[in-house]
């Protein structure tokens, strides 16, 4: 646009002075974007290292918004994404809102390529045993998480898509976006109020619970009296995740 400027840029042609040009692709329902310049082209599965097929089994391209907020949080992004990585701390920091109904032992955690899958057993997951393969339901049973790198939690669990963002604003602040995906449209009015109790609740966990948990761990580590963390093997899901970072890093160095 060249609003009020009296033909000053009139010997210019506007369609070169467009916006910039980013590699897109798109991938079972995701779409994928490459904001560095020197980036012409993007292969969306190639770049989900093995998760593109298991994600398109999940049907994320039929999902729907059906409700989205944003809040801001004191501390690194980096600590807030990790209270998504272990299921450890279930039995303490969410000993009345979680604990009754997961297992808090150790996730199963993958990695593949900077993403990594950990899946969050309920307790009623022990009721799965003995049966036979066809007949569990793992998503009735147990929270499915995918991390994409560098910044997306999708956390699968009863029928809804949870998608969670981190966007650094400084190295001690995070604005995280929460947004819930139904498989499809929203009809009924009781449908509808049953998901914002849900909404509501997912949110007042991690905005109430886990983040200024992070909180208080970013303080202690801002000190400069802790020199170094040790993670545990219930803890794997940190420990791909951190590994991915170290990679990450090492080709920017």
């Amino acid at each position: 646009g060249q609003p009020n400027t009296c033909e000053g840029f009139a010997s210019v042609d506007s369609r070169a002075r467009g916006l910039r040009s980013l590699a897109v692709d798109e991938s079972t329902g995701l779409v994928v974007v490459d904001p560095r310049r020197e980036t012409t082209s993007l292969d969306a599965a190639g770049w989900l290292s093995g998760l593109a097929e298991e994600i398109d089994s999940n049907g994320y391209g039929d999902f729907v918004r059906f409700a989205e907020c944003t809040d801001r949080f004191a501390g690194n992004w980096k600590l807030l994404l990790e209270t998504f990585f272990e299921s450890y701390h279930v039995f303490s920091l969410h000993r009345e809102s979680l604990a009754p109904q997961y297992l808090g032992i150790a996730a199963s955690a993958h990695g593949f390529g900077p993403h990594n899958r950990l899946i969050v057993p309920m307790k009623s997951v022990l009721d799965q045993q003995g049966r036979l393969a066809e007949e569990r339901d793992l998503f009735g049973n147990a929270v499915v998480q995918y991390f994409l790198a560098p910044d997306r939690i999708l956390s699968h669990y009863h029928g809804v898509l949870a998608v969670s963002r981190f966007s650094p604003i400084s190295p001690d602040e995070t604005a995280v976006t929460q947004a819930l995906f139904t498989r499809g449209p929203i009809e009924s009015a009781s449908e509808r109020a049953r998901l914002d109790e849900q909404f509501e609740f997912a949110n007042g966990i991690t905005a109430d619970e886990d983040y200024p948990e992070a909180a208080r761990v970013h303080r202690s580590l801002q000190s400069g009296r802790v020199d170094h963390t040790l993670f545990g093997r219930n803890e794997a899901g940190c420990v791909l995740f951190h590994d991915a970072l170290a990679r990450a890093l090492a080709k920017v160095g």
